[in-house]
């Protein structure tokens, strides 16, 4: 599986640089969203209950793959 950080390597000088959240598709900034690193993609996450709730669905039989629809 890969690796959950929040530490990213998201250009500082860029606040205004917005990423959605897997889960429930929030815009926040990429300097504080929290990231799942896959061995070939990246998913965001507004914080950790989305980031719980999108781990728990993988528990119970959904794909991590970041090609599955929303």
């Amino acid at each position: 599986m890969g690796e959950i950080r929040s530490d990213k390597n998201v250009d500082m000088n860029a606040p205004h640089e917005m990423i959605k959240c897997r889960i429930c598709l929030k815009e926040v900034p990429a300097t504080v969203a929290k990231t799942f690193d896959g061995p070939a993609y990246v998913h965001y996450f507004c914080g950790l209950d989305c980031l719980e709730e999108w781990q728990n669905q993988i528990k119970n039989g959904g794909s991590e793959n970041c090609s599955d629809p929303l």
